[in-house]
């Protein structure tokens, strides 16, 4: 999808022809060590996210963010966190103040594999107010399967996509109490609270980029840079970003490299959770 975005701007800008090559499989992680293969001659680009990190630091890829060059960071995606559609007064407040009474564990759940930004940031969210010891997590196969165990009160808190959420909500499949984005987001989302604003000092954000093969050639990284920078003023981009609740985040190569290595330092909470898991 975004990759299909940035093919159809940069032809239309430049007139150059770009192949989008698809490599579904282990998170991604197939599409990666493909690309640490390619020749570092500016032919060849790659889309990466935060999966890039937690599946290096989970063991799922041989792969991580050194293995590349940084080309631009571009946009954030948030999480939301959300309850029954049969609670709408409720807020996060309310829903924190719920659990704390509650006499058995919170169950969380999420469609994905464990570790993925839905995971980590339902995690950050109840680590903040010391509900994390005890809640259980279930991890999803699809959303049907999900909401079903939300409907049913199987898991009482449900992580998703601030685009996915949004469509729940408006079919009144799941009601919003909570996002990871450090400003009110638009839609359904508008009284929707800020996890930030409430607390949690880190809320984990979701994010896509641009990298190459390393050792990638300086004038190749300059045109690339410079290219994808130019997204921002085309109104399929606004569409596509408006379509998904991102958020416009651009950073340059070096920026990005930076950027990357404070994101893997961030994600060295996957590791407790997998212990804290394994102990269960």
């Amino acid at each position: 999808m975004l990759a299909r975005v940035i093919q159809r701007t940069i032809e239309s800008t430049t007139g150059v022809q770009i192949e989008v090559v698809n490599l579904p499989g282990r998170g991604q992680a197939l599409t990666w060590e493909r690309l640490r293969e390619c020749p570092a001659d500016g032919h060849t680009i790659g889309i990466a996210s935060n999966m890039l990190v937690s599946n290096y630091l989970s063991g799922k890829s041989t792969v991580g963010p050194t293995d590349f060059t940084s080309i631009a960071l571009l946009v954030d995606e948030y999480i939301v966190l959300g309850v029954q559609p049969c609670e709408p007064a409720l807020d996060w407040s309310g829903f924190v103040e719920s659990v704390q009474r509650r006499h058995s564990p919170l169950e969380t759940g999420f469609v994905g594999k464990p570790g993925n930004a839905r995971h980590l940031a339902v995690t950050r969210a109840l680590e903040a107010f010391h509900l994390d010891k005890t809640a259980v997590t279930k991890v999803f196969e699809n959303e049907d399967a999900a909401l079903g165990a939300l409907a049913s009160d199987v898991i009482q808190l449900y992580a998703d996509t601030a685009a996915a959420i949004a469509r729940l909500a408006y079919s009144q499949q799941c009601h919003p109490i909570a996002v990871s984005s450090d400003r009110p987001l638009p839609g359904p989302f508008q009284r929707t609270v800020c996890l930030k604003e409430v607390g949690v000092r880190h809320p984990f954000v979701a994010w896509r980029g641009i990298i190459g093969p390393p050792g990638l050639l300086q004038e190749a990284v300059d045109f690339w840079e410079g290219t994808v920078r130019r997204l921002a003023g085309c109104p399929e981009w606004t569409r596509l970003l408006d379509e998904h609740f991102w958020g416009s985040h651009f950073l340059d190569s070096a920026s990005f490299g930076t950027f990357l290595q404070h994101a893997q330092a961030s994600c060295n909470i996957l590791e407790a959770l997998q212990k804290q898991q394994r102990k269960r």
